[in-house]
């Protein structure tokens, strides 16, 4: 990390692009300091694990409700660059990109059907699920928003 805060300060030497440099300045300033308080990018890493390890579980899991038994390390291997091809700006929620990857990455362990409704059971938990608690908790936010703004 604070090796990308050097480099995005030298970056913002280069580049003199006003906004942008100033951006990069800034990154790089927020990078260094981590060193401050390294506790907290030790518990942001911690969380990121848990999260990944979660996926990937419940990945392997979901193609065994399937009926089909992916071995955990090929769901290792293959789970995160689904994840990555997802990222490219082709659809929402990498829908289409992952579903894609999903076929072509796992199709020497499941049918493409199986993998198929994998990559779309991952879907419906890793989105739509929370998008659903997180439009509740929204709703809740915005009335107790509506209230103190009332009082005022």
């Amino acid at each position: 990390m604070l090796i990308v805060g050097g480099v995005s300060d030298r970056l913002a030497q280069i580049i003199p692009v006003g906004k942008f440099s100033e951006k990069l300045r800034i990154a790089g300033q927020t990078l260094r300091n981590l060193r401050a308080r390294p506790y907290w990018l030790l518990l942001a890493f911690s969380a990121s694990l848990v999260n990944w390890s979660t996926s990937i579980a419940a990945i392997w899991l979901v193609f065994r409700a399937f009926g089909s038994l992916v071995p955990l390390a090929a769901v290792l291997a293959y789970f995160p660059i689904a994840i990555f091809a997802g990222l490219i700006p082709f659809g929402i929620a990498g829908t289409g990109t992952r579903d894609g990857m999903f076929l072509a990455l796992f199709a020497a362990y499941a049918p493409t059907a199986i993998a198929l409704a994998t990559s779309i059971a991952y879907t419906a938990l890793g989105y739509l699920l929370f998008t659903g608690i997180g439009i509740v908790f929204l709703r809740h936010l915005r009335i107790g928003y509506s209230f103190s703004r009332q009082k005022t």
